[in-house]
């Protein structure tokens, strides 16, 4: 597993250049842009999405997702490379590409294990995803068709 894990830290998508985890002024700060971020892109994702419908329902094809999914791995790429360790990156990146689309993150993960030389370990994390996350799902309908 060392190979694997190697050059990821687990705040790895956090500005961490004074990282502190207690409780502060500068931190509720962050949750609360976080916060405000999440709502804006969670928003925005349902307006794209239901703009989108009418041709989802044509062609039988998730258009809206996948358009969020691109749109959000992109501004996050963009965010990534312009204001990582400034404030707006709570909001924008972690907070609006998180409240428009999880998968931005998750991209940008891959992308960092693969520039850190972790391809195997970038690979893994792509399967283990994708599988790990769909298996969830059908779990979780069993699950809940089960408390009905």
């Amino acid at each position: 597993m060392g190979a694997l894990a190697r050059q990821y830290k687990p705040h790895d998508l956090l500005p961490v250049s004074n990282y502190d985890s207690g409780l502060n002024t500068t931190r509720i700060m962050k949750i609360l842009l976080v916060g405000l971020g999440g709502m804006a892109g969670s928003m925005l994702r349902y307006a794209v999405s239901m703009a989108l419908l009418p041709w989802c329902l044509r062609v039988g094809f998730p258009v809206g997702t996948l358009t969020v999914n691109v749109a959000g791995g992109l501004l996050i790429g963009i965010l990534a490379g312009l204001c990582r360790e400034q404030v707006w990156f709570y909001l924008l990146a972690i907070g609006f590409c998180g409240g428009f689309t999880t998968f931005s993150a998750f991209s940008l993960e891959v992308v960092e294990m693969f520039r850190a030389g972790n391809v195997a370990g970038g690979a893994l994390y792509i399967i283990s995803s994708l599988v790990m996350s769909v298996a969830a799902v059908i779990g979780g309908i069993y699950i809940a068709t089960k408390l009905r």
